[in-house]
């Protein structure tokens, strides 16, 4: 005996196979563009994210760099604990420029007793007029030599005239 397997024979209509395929195909799209459209929304939203955040954030940190400059902060320990007054930038800069701006009343040398802004300025005065005035100096040592000659000449001529002369 040979055994024999049911077979079933299904007809379907071409219109009921397009219709069928039609929304086979329409399914496949929609999850494509849907998909796709998930993704580009996904980076468009991280981008717009991250930009508001990074505006966000700045606009903070300007505001509390801003607060720190105007009100100064506090010096702390190793434990976070304020120490002391506030330190602004305009005492910083109060502090940095008070050696140039005041003297070492204590020192023997008298230069170190000036100002170091003023030892400065007049030490780059000094220097500017030394090298403007050189070939005016240069020229004078010239003229002076030139005259020296001159005159020792003449009165080594007059001497040894005199001496030659004889009583």
């Amino acid at each position: 005996m040979t055994s024999q397997t049911p077979k079933l024979q299904v007809f379907i209509s071409d219109y009921e196979l397009e219709r069928v395929l039609d929304q086979a195909v329409k399914a496949a799209i929609n999850e494509q563009v849907g998909q796709s459209i998930e993704k580009h929304l996904d980076a468009v939203i991280s981008e717009v994210l991250v930009h508001r955040i990074r505006a966000v954030t700045d606009e903070m940190v300007r505001a509390e760099v801003g607060r720190v400059l105007t009100e100064g902060w506090a010096k702390t320990n190793q434990w976070g604990e304020k120490q002391g007054e506030a330190i602004t930038l305009a005492s910083i800069v109060r502090d940095g420029l008070k050696p140039f701006l005041e003297g070492n009343p204590h020192s023997y040398n008298a230069e170190d007793k000036k100002p170091k802004v003023q030892r400065i300025v007049e030490e780059f005065t000094a220097s500017e007029v030394k090298k403007a005035m050189q070939p005016v100096i240069d020229e004078a040592k010239r003229q002076l030599q030139s005259q020296l000659d001159i005159s020792i000449g003449k009165s080594l001529r007059l001497t040894l005239a005199d001496a030659l002369k004889g009583p």
